[in-house]
């Protein structure tokens, strides 16, 4: 899976008596990449409210790492692997 997120040109202007803060915004391109049992995907969005405790911790110990692990992105494979696709209640493909 890859994903590009380059940031957005910012226009810096001079300090005045109304300063506003700095908006940034990013483009995201991304490739969908093969799901087993789904159609190709590039994104998934999980719903921390309705997932087990225990397999989140697992899926935000890949994401954030932990002591002895390096933080990583894993594909949507293993992260329906992790949570249990049953949990998998909404897909959506737009």
């Amino acid at each position: 899976m890859m994903i590009l997120m380059p940031i957005s040109r910012i226009l810096a202007t001079t300090l005045d008596d109304s300063p506003e803060a700095v908006s940034f915004s990013w483009e995201c391109e991304t490739t969908p990449v093969k799901v087993k049992g789904f159609k190709p995907t590039a994104s998934m969005v999980i719903n921390s409210t309705r997932v087990n405790k225990e397999k989140l911790a697992l899926l935000e110990a890949a994401l954030y790492g932990a002591e002895s692990t390096e933080a990583r992105l894993p594909l949507p494979d293993e992260v329906l692997t992790m949570l249990g696709s049953g949990d998998a209640s909404q897909v959506s493909n737009p």
